[in-house]
Parts: structure tokens; C-alpha cells; sequence
């Protein structure tokens, strides 16, 4: 995680390496899957699967200039579409990222939660620095812990 900007800089900066519809940049940098995401005009992600079931994905909208930020689990099936939900996500000891965040339905049918952080100014490049330093990611919802990526 050490040189997770890096990345994301490197894979704004290149070019598109495939036609298929998010193609792979890198499979396995850190055990995170770097990638193209064509539906956002060939903007690059990441992406981390966890062993219980948890996910996390983080983003970056070129057209948008903002950092999305995706976190979900295998037994969130009761998240309701259109709903928002206000969530504190936590680095380690750090102060926690107060969000509301919104569903986001992959294609098999999983339902996850994410949120945007603005790449204009300072918030994107804190909760990154956050991120790439801290082991583990706790998110809460109404003060109950509700996932634990480590």
C-alpha cells in the first residue's frame, strides 16, 4: 500500500490497453487488482477482495475530478437502493471519515455502499494518505461496526 498514489498516478497516466469493458492494468500490485474503468470515460480503480467476504474499491473519475470510494460484504443484502446511509469509515486509530454513502449494485446483483470524495482539495489526498499508511478499515452505521477490512 506503500505506493498506492503512485499507482494511481501511473494508471492516470496510461494509455488504454484494452477494448474489453474494464480492462486489467495490473492483477495483483499488493494484492490489489488495478484496472480501467471504461464507464468512466477510461478512469482507474482498485480493487481488493478480502477472505471474509469484504471488498473495497477506490477510484478515480477523471470527468468528475473525485475519488470513489466503494466498501461492501457478501451478507449486506438488506441494503435498499435509493436510501442513503451515514457511515463512519476509520484508518487504524485516526479520526473517522464521516459520509453518507449510497448503494452501488455490481452486475451479478451484490449490493455495496460508496461515497465521492472531491480531488480539488485536500479531503481526497488525506483519506488516500489514510489508507495507503493503515492496516486495517473499520466502517460503522448508526455505531455499530458493520465491516473490518484487514
Amino acid at each position: 500500500m506503500k505506493y498506492f498514489i503512485l499507482i494511481i498516478g501511473l494508471a492516470l497516466a496510461m494509455p488504454a490497453v484494452a477494448q474489453t469493458r474494464n480492462p486489467t492494468w495490473k492483477d495483483d500490485v499488493r494484492g490489489w487488482f488495478i484496472g480501467v474503468d471504461r464507464s468512466a470515460n477510461d478512469s482507474c480503480y482498485m480493487h481488493l477482495d478480502y477472505e471474509e467476504g469484504g471488498i473495497m474499491r477506490v477510484g478515480f473519475n477523471i470527468d468528475k475530478r473525485e475519488i470513489m470510494v466503494v466498501l461492501g460484504k457478501d451478507s449486506w443484502t438488506s441494503l435498499e437502493n435509493g436510501k442513503l446511509y451515514p457511515i463512519a469509515v476509520q484508518f487504524g486509530s485516526r479520526s473517522p471519515w464521516t459520509v453518507e454513502a449510497s448503494v452501488w449494485e455490481w452486475d451479478d446483483g451484490d449490493k455495496s455502499l460508496d461515497f465521492y470524495l472531491s480531488a480539488d482539495g485536500n479531503d481526497a489526498r488525506t483519506f488516500l494518505n489514510e489508507l495507503q499508511q493503515m492496516p486495517n478499515v473499520v466502517v460503522r452505521y448508526e455505531g455499530k461496526q458493520i465491516l473490518n477490512l484487514s
